[in-house]
């Protein structure tokens, strides 16, 4: 794309990165599994903050945006991904997640698991509950909206 300046005299090429949308899958009472796996556990606002920036770069230009982020789980078929949020000091969290279904542009996250169960404890809990998930997307759409954000702006500066 080429854009002029307010001038007229400039062009200028710009790079357009593709928004990306952020679902979340949500239970039967229609709450954000995302933000009740976060509640549950205790995760901290540092670590929450951490998330929250790996999602925004993903809406801004997708997985890609975050290298090294972003895993397939094995033995999932390529239907599952974990997106790795890591702080020193603070812990690991491993959100699990899907592309699409609906979307080329699109993933819905579906379950949040700490890292020790996906690596140590009986980690095939968590991913078939996830895969329960995203078939139960696929076959119920409604079953998902619009991520939502897990922490202000000013929560995040004042924690760190």
């Amino acid at each position: 794309m080429r854009y002029e300046d307010s001038t007229g005299k400039h062009n200028v090429d710009v790079i357009h990165l593709p928004r990306w949308r952020v679902l979340c899958f949500v239970d039967e009472f229609g709450q954000n599994v995302i933000h009740q796996w976060l509640d549950r556990e205790g995760v901290s606002n540092v670590l929450r903050g951490e998330m929250q920036g790996r999602i925004d770069f993903i809406e801004v230009g997708g997985p890609n945006m975050v290298p090294g982020c972003v895993a397939p789980v094995p033995n999932t078929g390529g239907a599952l991904f974990t997106l790795s949020v890591e702080r020193p000091g603070t812990g690991v969290i491993r959100p699990l997640f899907c592309y699409g279904p609906f979307g080329d542009q699109e993933l819905t996250l579906l379950l949040g698991v700490p890292d020790k169960t996906l690596s140590i404890h009986k980690p095939r809990d968590g991913i078939d509950l996830a895969m329960r998930n995203r078939e139960r997307l696929i076959k119920y759409p409604k079953v998902s909206k619009r991520y939502e954000r897990i922490v202000r702006t000013s929560e995040t500066r004042s924690s760190r």
